[in-house]
């Protein structure tokens, strides 16, 4: 993870920096929420069940939502000097592990708080499956009677985490003010959730993510064999348990498809990194698995990208 650190402070920093003249320290319409320092309540169908606060700027938030069926963390990055800006209100950048991570993972392993430390910035970093598993894949599962339970995990990212972050925190509660960004199955996740809501994102950037995975045909063979692998392997549900069958349910995989939908990313600040599969100055040792997954990727992005290119939509 290592390697993507630079890409995330250059990311930080354009979602604190690249929004209108003002944005950051204009003053709220309404009492800002929580003006002192940080508490966190129930709100938006979000049951708060535990805070853990590491420092003045790190916490870690437990919270139960009837979507997900289970207790699920929630890593939150303040900006410096929250506490002593009371009237301030701050952009929000939503930062996604990858398979089998957890919403640790970009603290412990990919410095985040500080890389973002110089930015007026929160940084938030949900847990995106249960102890390190295979992962929700962003959707609302087809199966709900799965291990899982319920698994509306898009359900919960959009219609609850989001506004109950806007309840909680002093953010910049519209589009401008927020940004979304992954690494691996959490780069498919930022690209799938800028493209399905794009009302709620300025920017998005996938670090070795799948924006594609259902227009061109090369690329839905690998996207469906490592899912279902995951599914299987790592999550322990039959297959098909999140998108449905591609025989039957070939609409829903569409509609999950970031590339299929691209459109709605215009006009949209989009970020694409991506290795090939070869070690790079950062593998030790070789990882046939993990270059053979970065392959996968880099395909899906290879794809992705000219087809951005063939649309007119700009992306770096």
């Amino acid at each position: 993870m290592r390697r993507f650190v630079h890409r995330v402070s250059w990311l930080a920093a354009a979602a604190a920096l690249a929004l209108p003249a003002g944005v950051v320290a204009a003053a709220p319409a309404r009492p800002p929420a929580n003006a002192a320092s940080a508490a966190f309540a129930d709100a938006d169908g979000l049951h708060v069940l535990g805070v853990q606060q590491f420092d003045d700027r790190d916490y870690n938030v437990r919270v139960l939502s009837a979507d997900i069926g289970r207790p699920i963390n929630v890593r939150i990055l303040l900006p410096a000097g929250y506490a002593q800006h009371p009237h301030r209100r701050y952009p929000v950048l939503y930062l996604f592990h990858g398979t089998s991570g957890f919403a640790s993972d970009w603290v412990k392993s990919g410095h985040a708080e500080q890389t973002t430390a110089p930015y007026p910035l929160i940084t938030v970093m949900p847990e995106c499956g249960f102890d390190g598993d295979g992962g929700f894949w962003f959707t609302n599962w087809v199966d709900r009677t799965t291990s899982h339970g319920p698994s509306q995990f898009e359900s919960y990212l959009i219609d609850q985490l989001i506004p109950w972050v806007d309840h909680n925190l002093r953010t910049v509660a519209a589009r401008r003010g927020r940004a979304v960004a992954g690494l691996s199955q959490g780069g498919y996740g930022s690209a799938e959730m800028a493209a399905r809501h794009p009302d709620l994102f300025a920017a998005m950037a996938s670090f070795s993510g799948a924006p594609e995975i259902d227009r061109d045909p090369d690329v839905i063979v690998g996207a469906t064999a490592v899912i279902e692998a995951i599914a299987v392997g790592d999550d322990r549900v039959p297959p098909g348990s999140m998108f449905g069958s591609r025989a039957t349910n070939e609409i829903n995989w569409q509609g999950h498809d970031p590339s299929t939908l691209m459109t709605n990313l215009r006009g949209m600040g989009i970020y694409l990194w991506t290795g090939t599969g070869a070690p790079g100055p950062y593998d030790s040792t070789p990882d046939p698995a993990a270059s053979g997954i970065e392959f996968l990727v880099y395909e899906s992005t290879r794809h992705f990208h000219p087809h951005l290119v063939e649309a007119g939509i700009p992306s770096f």
